[in-house]
């Protein structure tokens, strides 16, 4: 920490965060601004009203508008700085902000989005400044995240009343070749500098010591010959999920939602929209996901 009296926090939120999922893609990447819907600007709020809560004494600065600020005044707080950025963001708007903010002397640099935001934020500041996720992505490996809105705003909190020691976590990203060969994977991009807070801090996505593959295979077989005719199954992601849809007979998507009715695929990489209908119109539905290893989450980690 500085040797200045208040505390000072940063805040970005990149407001395309979170629009791919619920159109069923497997990233905001590419999406063009007018596209899904931000879950960034709630979850930002929502952290920022228990850290205006707290007795925590602090100096807010962030960008303006949709990146800061608005989420700011939105939780009944002022930031003492409201730099201009450009509209609609890129991931070198998120990394402006963030070299904006380290050079204003930040301790702690609030974020809300997901694993990409937080690549950006690192390719920015590297450890020069403790950070923060805000939970509010598609994708989330990395372990610089909060277990929640509220968590990230308890630790920010926390770190401001009594400021203390820092760890490193790392900063992962789906790893898109490995995709291309169904898996799903994560590549480590470094180490960035965050509280020291374990409970309240997601974890990396774990691995298995082994790959466990046949018994997972005979819990897959048992699930599909248990099937009900008529029941809608609406399946969740990953190689888990992958050896029961194959067990169903079809091979539906490594990383989306897929719908099953009478062991048919009615709906592969469903939207949100697609899966309300869907269970809307079926008598009995079913949901089967599988916990991210070493999480403990289920579908979208922390998100």
């Amino acid at each position: 920490m500085t040797t200045r009296e208040r505390f000072r926090i940063g805040l970005i939120v990149n407001p395309m965060a979170g629009r791919g999922g619920p159109a069923a893609h497997h990233g905001s990447d590419g999406l063009a601004w007018e596209e899904g819907a931000s879950y960034a600007h709630d979850r930002a709020v929502q952290a920022l009203r228990v850290l205006a809560a707290s007795s925590a004494g602090f100096e807010l600065l962030t960008a303006a508008g949709v990146m800061g600020e608005t989420q700011a005044q939105a939780a009944g707080l002022s930031a003492g700085s409201n730099f201009p950025v450009e509209m609609p963001s890129t991931a070198e708007t998120t990394r402006a902000a963030a070299r904006r903010l380290a050079a204003e002397g930040v301790d702690l640099l609030l974020f809300a989005g997901g694993d990409g935001t937080a690549r950006d934020v690192f390719a920015a500041i590297g450890t020069s400044v403790a950070i923060l996720g805000i939970p509010a992505g598609v994708k989330m490996h990395s372990a610089v995240f909060a277990l929640s809105p509220a968590a990230a705003g308890r630790i920010a909190a926390e770190v401001a009343g009594r400021p203390g020691l820092s760890k490193l976590a790392e900063v992962m990203d789906a790893d898109e070749e490995d995709r291309r060969r169904g898996h799903v994977s994560a590549r480590l991009f470094g180490f960035a500098r965050v509280p020291d807070q374990p409970r309240f801090l997601q974890a990396v996505k774990g691995a298995r010591a082994d790959d466990g593959t046949v018994a997972l295979e005979a819990l897959a077989n048992r699930i599909a010959r248990s099937a009900e005719e008529h029941v809608t199954y609406v399946l969740g992601p990953g190689t888990s999920m992958a050896l029961v849809k194959k067990a169903f007979g079809v091979e539906g998507t490594l990383i989306g939602v897929d719908v099953i009715r009478n062991r048919q695929l009615i709906a592969e990489n469903a939207d949100r929209n697609t899966i309300d209908r869907l269970v809307g119109e079926a008598g009995r539905s079913v949901l089967i996901a599988s916990p991210v290893g070493g999480q403990g989450s289920l579908v979208g980690r922390v998100n």
